[in-house]
C-alpha cells in the first residue's frame, strides 16, 4: 500500500495504491477481497476503480480468481483531506483475503492477519496558509499622496493553490489612486487576486495608492483580509493571519487669520486698507486652494470693482463681500499677508468692524 501524495494537502486530492501480488506457486482459486478502512477525515472521492465498493468510510475491492503466479493488481483510491486533519498524520491499514491463500483466510480480521495479508502507511496532513500584513507608508498627510501596502505571505506547510483574493474596504475618507494590475474596485471596495503558486515561505503583495481628505485627520483605521489560496481556514474571523489592520496618524494643516486696520480713517480718505495675514499652525504644509472671505459693513466699499490681483491673491468683490483664493502653500509657522483697499464712507463714523474668515479645500 502506497499514498500518493506522500503528505496530503488539505482540499486537494490524493490517492491510496492497493497493490496485490500472487507470490504463491499456483494461480488464485477464488475471489480475493482488499478491505480498506479509509481514515475518518479524508473524504473517498469518485469514480471508484472497477471492482470496489464503499461504504462510509469501509472500502471493499474484489479480485476474480486466476490471478496468476507473479501477476499483480491494483486499485487507485481517490481520497481528499479535510481541515479537521491539518497537522495530524493519519495512517490507513489496509488487508487482503480468499484467493484460495492458506494464510490469508477469508473473514479473518485484520489485526489476525498473518503480516503478508495486510499493510498500512502513515500519512501527515498539510495546508497552505494564508497570512496577510497591512502596512502604511510615512508620514501621512492631507492633500499629499500615500499608500497601503497588502502583503500576502504563505505560512503554512505546503504550496498555495487556486486564486487568492485580498479584500480591503478603503475608508470613505481617503481619495483612491490608480490601481495595481490584478486590483479592481467597486466604491471603496477594493479586490485584488493572484493565481500565483506560492511556495512555503514566498509572498505577493498589492500597493494601493490613496490620499487622505481633512476628514481622515488625526487618524484613519483600516483593515484587509484575504482568503483562497488553499487556506482551509480564511477568512474566519477567529484566524488572526486572515486579516490585519493598521492605524495612520494624518497629519493636517490648520489655518489661523489676522486682520489689521490701518486707521485711524477719514471719510474719503486715500490709502485706506485692511491687511490680512494667514498663518498655518498646523503639523502639515497646506495643498490646493486656500480663500479669504470678509464682509464689509455700512460705511465702507472695496477699494476696486471685480477681481484684481493683491500681493498673489485673486480678490473679487461682489457688493460687500469679498473672496481671496490663493495656493500658499504654507509648511508649519509658514504666513501669508495680503492688503486690500477700502473707500471710507460718512456711515463709517465713528467706528467699523470687518469679520473675515479662512478655509482651504
Amino acid at each position: 500500500k502506497s499514498v500518493s501524495p506522500t503528505t496530503l494537502v488539505v482540499g486537494q486530492a490524493g490517492s491510496y495504491t492497493l497493490k496485490v501480488t500472487n507470490q504463491g506457486t499456483a494461480a488464485t482459486t477464488a475471489i480475493a477481497t482488499v478491505s480498506d478502512a479509509i481514515p475518518a477525515g479524508l473524504a473517498i472521492g469518485s469514480p471508484l476503480p472497477a471492482g470496489c465498493t464503499a461504504t462510509g468510510q469501509s472500502l471493499n475491492c474484489t479480485i476474480a480468481s486466476g490471478l496468476a503466479t507473479g501477476a499483480s493488481t491494483s486499485f487507485v483510491i481517490p481520497v481528499t483531506a479535510n481541515a479537521s486533519l491539518l497537522g495530524q498524520s493519519v495512517t490507513n491499514n489496509a488487508s487482503v483475503t480468499g484467493g484460495g491463500d492458506p494464510g490469508c483466510p477469508t473473514g479473518t480480521a485484520t489485526a489476525s492477519l498473518i503480516d503478508r495479508c495486510k499493510a498500512s502507511v502513515p500519512a501527515p496532513i498539510s495546508a497552505p496558509q494564508m497570512t496577510i500584513v497591512k502596512t502604511a507608508s510615512a508620514n501621512w498627510a492631507v492633500g499629499v499622496p500615500a499608500s497601503y501596502t497588502l502583503e500576502v505571505t504563505n505560512t503554512g506547510s505546503a504550496d498555495s493553490f487556486g486564486t487568492i483574493t485580498v479584500t480591503d474596504v478603503i475608508p470613505g475618507s481617503l481619495t483612491l489612486g490608480a490601481l495595481p494590475a490584478g486590483c479592481t474596485a467597486v466604491g471603496h471596495q477594493v479586490s485584488c487576486t493572484s493565481s500565483a503558486v506560492l511556495a512555503k515561505g514566498a509572498r505577493i503583495s498589492f500597493v494601493i495608492p490613496v490620499t487622505s481628505t481633512s476628514a481622515s485627520a488625526p487618524s484613519v483605521s483600516n483593515t484587509a483580509t484575504v482568503q483562497g489560496g488553499g487556506d482551509p481556514v480564511c477568512p474566519s474571523a477567529a484566524a488572526t493571519n486572515c486579516s490585519s489592520t493598521v492605524v495612520t496618524p494624518v497629519a493636517a494643516p490648520k489655518l489661523q487669520i489676522a486682520e489689521t486696520a490701518n486707521g485711524p480713517w477719514t471719510i474719503g480718505m486715500s490709502g485706506a486698507a485692511y491687511a490680512i495675514t494667514v498663518t498655518n499652525v498646523g503639523p502639515a504644509t497646506t495643498t490646493g486652494v486656500v480663500t479669504v472671505n470678509a464682509t464689509l459693513p455700512t460705511g465702507l466699499a472695496p477699494g476696486w470693482s471685480g477681481t484684481t490681483t493683491l500681493d498673489g491673491w485673486s480678490c473679487t468683490a461682489n457688493g460687500q463681500d469679498i473672496a481671496c483664493t490663493a495656493t500658499p502653500n504654507l509648511a508649519n509657522g509658514g504666513t501669508s499677508t495680503f492688503t486690500f483697499p477700502v473707500n471710507v464712507l460718512a456711515a463709517a463714523v465713528p467706528t467699523v468692524t470687518t469679520p473675515s474668515a479662512v478655509g482651504s479645500r
